[in-house]
C-alpha cells in the first residue's frame, strides 16, 4: 500500500474492495533508494552481455557500502500494440555494493535469451526483459527498483487515419505513427497504389 503523507498511513484503516480492517501504528519513511545507471532501451542483437550499473545512497546523498545486490532478471513478451505483463522468471544474480555504494555485474546474454528462439514471432513480439535490483539495508529496510530492455532493432509503423478521400491533385499530409526500439527515428520508405495495384508513387 502506498501513500503520500503520513497522515494517510497512521491510525485505523479499512480496505473497501475487501473489506479487510488493519491498522497502522508508525509511518516510517524509506531513508535509502537504488538507482540504476546507464541501462539502455534495447541492445544490438549481437550483444554478449548487458552490463547492470547501479548505486544504493540514502536520500542526502550518503553511500551504502557493503550491502548486498539481489538482481531478479525477467522475460515478458511485449510489442507496439500491447504487453504481456505476466514475467517469466529467469535467474536470480548477486552483487555487492562498493565503498561509494556501487554495484556493477555483466549479464550475459545466454542467460537471457535461447539461440532457438523463434525470429519470425518476432515481427510482431518479442522478448521484453525485466532488471529487479533489491537491496536489504543493515536496518532491515528494503526497497527495489527495476528497468527493461529488448534485444534487438524494432519498428513498427501504422496509419492513424485511413478510409478517407483525397484530392489527388492537390499535396497531403498522411499522419502516420511509428514505433521504434531505436534511439533514433528511422527512415519511413512508402509507395502509394491505384485500384488495379500498380505502384504510382514511392518516396521517404
Amino acid at each position: 500500500i502506498r501513500a503520500k503523507s503520513k497522515e494517510l498511513l497512521v491510525g485505523n484503516k479499512w480496505v473497501v474492495s475487501g473489506s479487510k480492517f488493519f491498522e497502522v501504528a508508525e509511518y516510517k519513511a524509506p531513508t535509502f533508494e537504488i538507482v540504476f545507471d546507464g541501462i539502455k532501451k534495447s541492445y544490438p542483437k549481437n550483444v554478449t552481455s548487458i552490463p547492470v550499473k547501479g548505486k544504493v545512497a540514502t536520500y542526502s546523498g550518503v553511500p551504502l557500502a557493503n550491502q548486498d545486490v539481489e538482481i531478479e532478471l525477467s522475460k515478458s513478451q511485449w510489442s507496439f500494440f500491447r504487453i504481456n505483463n505476466s514475467g517469466e522468471f529467469i535467474d536470480t544474480l548477486k552483487a555487492i555494493t562498493n565503498n561509494e555504494g556501487e554495484f556493477s555485474i555483466d549479464v550475459p546474454r545466454s542467460v537471457l535469451e535461447a539461440e532457438d528462439d523463434d525470429d519470425e514471432e518476432r515481427i510482431w513480439f518479442f522478448p521484453r526483459y525485466i532488471i529487479k535490483a533489491t537491496v536489504t539495508s543493515n536496518a532491515g529496510e528494503t526497497h527495489d527498483t527495476s528497468a527493461s530492455f529488448i534485444i534487438g532493432s524494432y519498428s513498427a509503423l501504422s496509419l492513424i487515419e485511413t478510409g478517407r478521400n483525397i484530392d489527388a491533385t492537390q499535396p497531403q499530409m498522411l499522419p502516420v505513427k511509428i514505433e521504434t526500439s531505436e534511439e533514433t527515428m528511422p527512415t519511413c520508405h512508402y509507395s502509394i497504389s491505384d485500384d488495379n495495384g500498380m505502384i504510382v508513387l514511392t518516396g521517404d
